[in-house]
């Protein structure tokens, strides 16, 4: 699936940020697109639910990847 593809995915869950007191991120590169290389950070919950396991869930992608990225992402939730 395309970045923007699986980002508007994503976004159009608007309760993805409810309950999530643990997130964990990474970084990853998309290789042979049209417009050469596309580098994300990925944004994934990792809260246990009540079994204390961890359904992980994708929260959101960010176009680059860097650690000022990410704090950007974090300065624009509340």
């Amino acid at each position: 699936m395309p970045f923007f593809e699986g980002r508007r995915a994503v976004n159009d869950q608007p309760p993805r940020f409810d309950g999530v007191t643990m997130i964990g991120v990474d970084e990853h590169v998309w290789r042979h697109t049209r417009h050469g290389e596309l580098f994300v950070t990925v944004i994934i919950g990792l809260t246990p639910n009540r079994t204390n396991t961890v359904p992980a869930r994708l929260l959101d992608m960010v176009t680059g990847q860097s650690k000022q990225v990410f704090k950007d992402w974090l300065a624009a939730r509340p």
